[in-house]
């Protein structure tokens, strides 16, 4: 188990003990080398497929915070409206006003493409709730966008659960 002349160097007795310690020791340092290797990177955005540019990251944290404001939004005009048409009306308005954000949002590339899909959903709920139609195409769009995009999964569901 140990080398033939180790117990010799080390002195027999405390050999066991010299040897475990090295071997932790050891472990600790490979862990160590594995995380600043693969751990400790930036972190890249998987729909990307590159690193992530200052850029994109503005322009997706700009996103967010559109459909942050929708959900906050939603969320305090349905805990004081009190009648259905008024909670009906205020969720028109902030469709709406989501909307306009979107559109106002300078994006590229793939987040030009999500937003887009964005604006098509909110278009959509829009209508739905214009005539009274049904929500549950547009719920597996606002889903399908989450489960495509994990940074967006969590808006998505909170979306859907609290308002579609």
């Amino acid at each position: 188990m140990f080398p033939a002349d180790f117990e010799k160097r080390v002195g027999g007795r405390n050999a066991r003990l010299v040897y475990g310690i090295g071997i932790a020791c050891g472990i600790v340092v490979v862990i160590a080398l594995l995380y600043v290797f693969f751990g400790g990177k930036s972190v890249s955005v998987p729909f990307l497929k590159r690193q992530e540019t200052p850029e994109q990251k503005a322009d997706r944290l700009s996103l967010m915070n559109i459909l942050n404001r929708f959900t906050i939004s939603e969320a305090v005009s349905g805990s004081s409206a009190t009648s259905t048409p008024s909670v009906a009306t205020a969720r028109r308005q902030h469709i709406q006003q989501t909307v306009t954000e979107l559109e106002n949002l300078d994006t590229d590339g793939e987040l030009r493409s999500i937003q887009q899909k964005l604006i098509q959903y909110f278009h959509d709920w829009d209508a739905a709730l214009a005539i009274g139609g049904n929500t549950g195409v547009i719920r597996k769009g606002f889903l399908a966008l989450g489960d495509q995009y994990s940074w967006l999964s969590t808006l998505s569901w909170l979306i859907v659960l609290n308002r579609l």
